[in-house]
This record gives C-alpha cells, structure tokens and sequence, in this order.
C-alpha cells in the first residue's frame, strides 16, 4: 500500500509564523496593506501640530522624535514594498536636502520690509535718550501658532501665551501680585499623620484649611489685588476663593521664572514675592 506523503511547500524553508500567499492580485493587495499601514503610522507625526514618537530600533535604543526621517530611519522593516518607499523617501531626501534648504531660506527675503517695519517701531518705543542704557531684553518675541509673518505686530506692555486659570479674563488698571512659586499649599519633606475620630472633627480639620486659605486671599483682595501671576499650578482651593473675590489668575511655568522675576517686575514696577505664607 503507497503512503499518501503531501508535497513540501514554501512554509517548510521559512521561520515559524511566516505566511505564504499565491496569486499576483494577493500579492499587490499584501504589498498595498504594507504601505498603507506604514503611511498611517507616520501621518500623524507632520505638521506644526505633529505628535512624537517613540521609536526603539535594533539595539534597544529609544528615540522620541516627530521627525520622519528619523523615524524610517530607525525602523526595523521587514516588508519588501515598504523597504522600497523606505529607499525611495531616503534618496529623495538626499537628492533635494541642498536645494531645499536654499529654497526655504529665500522664502525670508520677501519679508525684510515687514520685519525691518516692526523692529524699527519696536527699537523707537524702547530705546531710552541715552542709547547707552538700552537694555535688549526690553524687547521680546512671543510666538503664537498659526498665520504668518505678515500678521506679527508690537504690542506695549508684555504677552503671555498662556490664559488665565479662572473664571476673570480681563481686569484693567489693576494691582498685581507676583510670585516665583506655585499658588498653593507648600508640602513638607516629611509625613503627618492626624487621627480623626467623628464626623465633626473631619469638618472642623477641612474649615480650618478653607479659613487660612480664605483670609489670605481675603488680604489680597483688601489690598486691592486684582491679578495673580504665579510661577506654578494654582491649587483648587486658592482658585476656588481668587474666582469669589474676582481676582485673576495667571500661570506661568518655572522654565520662564526669569521673565517673572526680572521682565514682568521691572515693567510693572514691583518686587515678587518668594513663597506663599499662610
């Protein structure tokens, strides 16, 4: 009796989990799903709003990029056709890295009336009789997404990017308080422990908390505080009392403290404040 012994395929010459398909339309669609998928991967890291990435490559190596260059580059991609668009994107890069950089630097040289208008106006407004004590951090470049060139302008006074925390958005010829610290409750090195028996105590601890935060934002407005500026978060409770008194609060990150404590205080006129004492 003959064994029925079945014909050896492509699947016993490949690694394991490895796939084998026949046919030009199930290979072109095979091909067509690998550079879509790769497409989709990239897509969203292009723009000014691009997304970053984290990309490990061949020997554990961690990057977080957007820019997709990198990201191909570092990508261990085993698919044929997109090794191809791989190759294709790469040499196309290498080709017109010198002319595109020729071409986006000449795209300045249509702007020089613009920009020559606007430090010129900026230069007027801020140099002093004695051109010897001009300061140039008097003059400041805030860059906000969106529009273009054409649309920059110079404003008097000093622009954050960031709004306001509350519910006040505006206030006018107001007092400002400064502070190079976070707006909230400073936290010790070291843990306490308060043993709370009843009820009654849990609201007595939590009031007693509400009370100092409210009669120190309290003496701020009876002061005439009107605006907050702070080098940190707000605290919900401090934010909770500044909206009742209708004081504004504005926050700014610790990385620009410098503009608060020199910037910011110079124009003003006015010292900051170190910390916030109950």
């Amino acid at each position: 009796m003959a064994m029925n012994i079945p014909k050896s395929g492509y699947n016993r010459f490949m690694k394991e989990g490895a796939q084998h398909f026949k046919g030009t339309d199930e290979a072109v669609l095979r091909n067509i799903d690998a550079c879509v998928e790769l497409a989709s991967q990239l897509r969203s890291a292009y723009g000014p709003n691009g997304m970053n990435k984290m990309v490990i490559n061949h020997i554990e190596k961690l990057f977080v990029t957007n820019d997709a260059a990198t990201i191909l580059k570092e990508l261990d991609i085993q698919h044929p056709a997109a090794k191809i668009i791989i190759m294709a994107s790469q040499m196309q890069e290498k080709q017109v890295k010198k002319f595109l950089r020729s071409a986006i630097t000449s795209k300045q040289y249509d702007n020089e009336e613009t920009i020559a208008e606007l430090v010129a106006k900026a230069c007027v407004q801020t140099v002093p009789k004695n051109s010897f004590n001009f300061n140039v951090d008097n003059i400041r470049i805030c860059k906000i997404l969106g529009s273009g060139v054409n649309t920059s302008m110079v404003m008097n006074g000093m622009v954050f990017k960031r709004g306001a925390e509350g519910e006040i958005k505006r206030a006018d010829n107001a007092r400002i308080a400064v502070y190079t610290c976070p707006f909230d409750l400073t936290q010790t090195e070291t843990k306490g422990t308060v043993l709370i028996e009843n009820a009654e105590e849990l609201m007595g601890f939590s009031k007693g908390e509400e009370s100092e935060v409210e009669s120190q934002v309290k003496a701020l407005a009876d002061n005439g505080v009107q605006v907050v500026v702070a080098a940190g978060k707000f605290g919900d409770l401090y934010l909770h009392f500044l909206n009742k008194y209708k004081i504004m609060a504005v926050r700014q990150v610790i990385i620009i403290m410098k503009q608060i404590k020199y910037i910011l205080c110079l124009l003003i006129g006015l010292s900051y404040i170190l910390q916030v004492d109950l």
